[in-house]
């Protein structure tokens, strides 16, 4: 009996220990990706000017989008704001918030990379901006975020 009740819990040790083992997956972390959908270039472009406190950013689509900038339905701005005042962390990631979404329309006969779009910011005195910009496409998929742009009013 007591050898009975050894080997029942020796196997199921073993299907404990198997199933610890072989849960865990490839550790591949991440959102999911839709089948055969490749990634969207970033934009790689986006640039800055001030006057007084206002910003415009400015960016057009990149030329890598080929055939897929006629499914492009907008942008989505992002913004990071800190005062001056506080002391940035060196190592820390920069934590955006999203402003908005801007809506495209027409069509792109000028050519992909010829078309300019902008965005309109108010700034406050004191105070360090990063923006990035993303395209989204017709499917909901969105580009990874464009070049930073930092601005110290």
């Amino acid at each position: 009996m007591d050898i009975l009740i050894a080997r029942k819990s020796a196997a199921g040790l073993v299907a404990v220990l198997a199933m610890w083992l072989l849960l865990p997956g490839c550790g591949k972390k991440g959102m999911p990706k839709p089948p055969g959908a490749a990634p969207l270039p970033a934009i790689d472009n986006l640039k800055s000017t001030t006057r007084g406190e206002v910003l415009w950013l400015t960016w057009s689509i990149p030329e890598k989008m080929g055939d897929r900038a006629s499914d492009v339905v907008g942008f989505v701005v992002y913004r990071s704001k800190l005062a001056t005042t506080e002391s940035p962390c060196e190592n820390c990631p920069v934590v955006f918030r999203k402003l908005g979404q801007i809506p495209v329309e027409g069509t792109f006969s000028g050519g992909i990379g010829k078309k300019t779009f902008s965005y309109e910011d108010v700034l406050e005195k004191d105070h360090r901006y990063v923006y990035q910009i993303s395209t989204l496409i017709s499917n909901g998929q969105e580009s990874p975020g464009s070049n930073p742009v930092t601005v110290n009013f």
